[in-house]
């Protein structure tokens, strides 16, 4: 009886030893995980808030080409106008 029992009761404290290792392991690793899951959110806030500033950027751009193009525009108008003036005057 002892034969069989010995054998069996080794191989329960290695399969124990075994597991309390994987369980030590596995705990590490989650914190781990935690760890990355906060550092990434934080990382993922910092990108919106980058994406917003860009967004707001190329928006701001935008209405600077606008009111650039209008200008243009509009003294391209003003020199036909004066040309038109000019001769009008000088007539």
């Amino acid at each position: 009886m002892v034969v069989t029992v010995e054998p069996k009761k080794k191989a329960l404290r290695e399969a124990t030893e075994t597991l309390n290792n994987a369980n030590t392991r596995l705990v590490e690793v989650q914190a781990q995980v935690a760890d990355l899951q906060a550092k990434l959110a934080s990382l993922m806030a910092e990108f919106d808030t980058a994406m917003a500033d860009k967004d707001a950027v190329m928006a701001e751009a935008q209405k600077c080409q606008n009111k650039l193009d209008m200008a243009q525009r509009l003294m391209g108008a003003l020199a036909a106008n004066g040309i038109i003036w000019e001769q009008t005057v000088l007539l």
